[in-house]
């Protein structure tokens, strides 16, 4: 496809909200309504460059949506589209809000639905926004538990969890900062919660 815009160099100290601002603008572009809006005509394409990163091509999808019809379709169609051009050889990373049953995600109706169980890491989000008498069930989903429990296995890559509270450092904080201190909270949150859900053969992963 042709190149609308740029290329353009843009620091990595506001890289999060440059992006962000350059993704609501072309939401904008293609709905008449920007609340809700989906956007599947036009891609972002960030090349990142430092010794500290991986050398590999990362793809984020529009999240599934069930309404309206018109961008469920979309939606729909852009994640078929993209498994039927390079899903032989890419990994999956399928998410699902830690308050929901797995078996009821629209993300792993596509990965069941496209046989793609083994080439996927499940991701259970919000886990810090679960209810306390919740966490036996998401351990049990996390581990995979048995059929009929609203688990969906993902073998061998399974589930991880995550956190996403929002991180204040200041007006001035870099992204790298921020992002290194979330995942410390991150880690000190999950270890404490799982406390008692580990194993002889160590703790639940996240």
């Amino acid at each position: 496809k042709k190149t609308e815009e740029g290329p353009y160099v843009i620091p990595t100290e506001t890289g999060a909200i440059d992006v962000r601002d350059k993704m609501e603008e072309i939401v904008r572009k293609e709905n008449a309504d920007h609340k809700g809006g989906v956007a599947v005509d036009r891609i972002i394409i960030l090349t990142v460059t430092s010794p500290y990163v991986p050398s590999i091509d990362l793809i984020d999808l529009p999240g599934l949506v069930a309404a309206p019809p018109e961008n469920k379709e979309r939606t729909e169609r852009l994640v078929v589209e993209h498994i039927r051009e390079h899903g032989p050889y890419s990994m999956f990373l399928a998410t699902v809000p830690a308050g929901d049953a797995p078996n009821t995600s629209a993300a792993m109706t596509a990965v069941q639905s496209n046989k793609l169980q083994s080439k996927t890491v499940g991701v259970f989000t919000m886990c810090d926004e679960v209810k306390e008498r919740k966490w036996k069930m998401l351990m049990s989903r996390m581990e995979q538990g048995a059929e009929g429990d609203s688990s969906v296995v993902l073998e061998p890559h399974g589930w991880v969890c995550s956190m996403n509270k929002e991180v204040n450092l200041g007006d001035f904080a870099r992204n790298l900062a921020r992002l290194s201190q979330q995942a410390r909270n991150e880690d000190a949150f999950l270890t404490r919660k799982c406390r008692t859900c580990r194993t002889e053969q160590g703790a639940v992963p996240w």
